[in-house]
């Protein structure tokens, strides 16, 4: 397919799912426990403030943004892990296929879709961020721009890994059941690795170190496999005022999508539209 009728397919694909997600009555639930959770986490630094003086609270705003942003984007994930399976399941991807789509432009239309609806939430979000500070006199620091900037690319790596998961089943309960297996354990290795990155393994029995070189080598794995080890990093960058992590961020972020969107359109050339 030529580039500009494929680009026409892309953003009628997006446009379309937009539309959808925007009327669903998932994403206002979302939403608003997303910014819930903000507005506790923006609470508990105002508590702060009282007790400890404002340099306990660097950036008071930006972490909180953080946590929003997190919530957001695990959904979109999901949503994500769910875009393609539940069309093939429910056959109309076989009508969309009669048309003038092929497997990159449905790839990218999906991914797409649920970029525009991330953007429409941050644009929510920030506006929430923007009324917090009027009320709470914390206030909007260059770090909040830099992180808004960052959580666009940080999402794009979320998403791409959610349609990744998509492309590579075949039933609605199989890409859940993936996608919720793979973030366990990539949770529960970055919780392993954290608390014990701060431990004295001098005297450890030969099994035990071992153990935490196993522990180690699987945590450098799940640092790239991760989407959300890339948020993590995102927020150290901006946290530690560091333009190089910054920027590497960026190009990471938007690499690691691009692979992930490009194995998910060659998955889904080897799988096929029917179900």
């Amino acid at each position: 397919m030529k580039a500009h009728p494929r680009r026409h397919v892309i953003e009628l694909i997006s446009r379309r799912g937009l539309r959808s997600g925007l009327r669903g009555a998932v994403l206002p639930f979302v939403l608003a426990l997303a910014l819930l959770i903000g507005a506790l986490t923006i609470a508990v630094n105002v508590g702060q403030l009282g007790q400890e003086g404002l340099l306990a609270i660097p950036r008071p705003m930006t972490y909180p943004f953080f946590i929003v942003v997190e919530i957001l984007c695990f959904y979109l994930a999901l949503a994500g892990a769910l875009s393609i399976v539940r069309d093939r399941d429910r056959g109309t991807m076989e009508t969309l296929f009669y048309g003038p789509v092929d497997s990159f432009s449905y790839i990218f239309g999906r991914f797409f879709e649920q970029l525009w609806i991330f953007l429409v939430l941050l644009a929510l979000t920030v506006c929430f961020f923007l009324l917090s500070s009027l009320i709470t006199h914390f206030a909007i620091t260059v770090q909040f721009w830099q992180a808004t900037l960052l959580s666009i690319f940080l999402a794009s790596g979320v998403i791409a890994f959610g349609i990744f998961i998509s492309s590579i089943t075949k039933r609605t309960v199989n890409a859940v059941a993936l996608f919720l297996v793979l973030m366990v354990v990539f949770l529960g290795v970055q919780i392993t690795q954290n608390s014990i990155s701060n431990m004295d393994f001098t005297n450890l029995a030969s099994g035990a170190a071992l153990g935490v070189k196993v522990l180690t080598f699987l945590g450098k794995i799940v640092a790239w496999l991760s989407p959300f080890s890339y948020l993590e990093r995102g927020l150290d960058a901006v946290d530690l005022a560091s333009g190089a992590r910054y920027f590497l961020s960026l190009l990471q972020s938007s690499a690691y999508a691009l692979v992930l969107l490009f194995l998910s359109v060659y998955f889904f050339q080897r799988r096929g539209v029917r179900r």
